[in-house]
């Protein structure tokens, strides 16, 4: 991921695919699609919010945290052959522990 880096509150992220077989192994069509948010891991952020006076406020998540985020407004990309999403700290709803 080093062709890319997000400004101000944007956020890199790789998306963690839901497993499409139960651990009692009943096979599930597309466990993503009903969804509205989505889960990944931040792969690389920005260097935080821009306030109107011109200061920036750091981000609250890190590189390697797993977030759950709103789906539909994130950005797709492409790098080395890996699909990646930018999206705001705004759109973040909660970091998993």
């Amino acid at each position: 991921m080093s062709n890319f880096t997000p400004l101000y509150d944007n956020i890199i992220v790789k998306h963690v695919k839901e497993p499409d077989v139960t651990t009692s192994g009943i096979y599930l069509s597309n466990p993503d699609v009903d969804k509205e948010y989505s889960e990944g891991v931040v792969v690389a952020i920005g260097n935080g919010h821009k306030t109107s006076n011109g200061d920036i406020i750091p981000l609250r998540v890190s590189v390697g945290d797993t977030v759950i985020y709103r789906k539909m407004v994130e950005v797709q990309i492409r790098d080395g052959g890996e699909e990646f999403f930018i999206i705001s700290e705004n759109n973040i709803f909660a970091i998993k522990s």
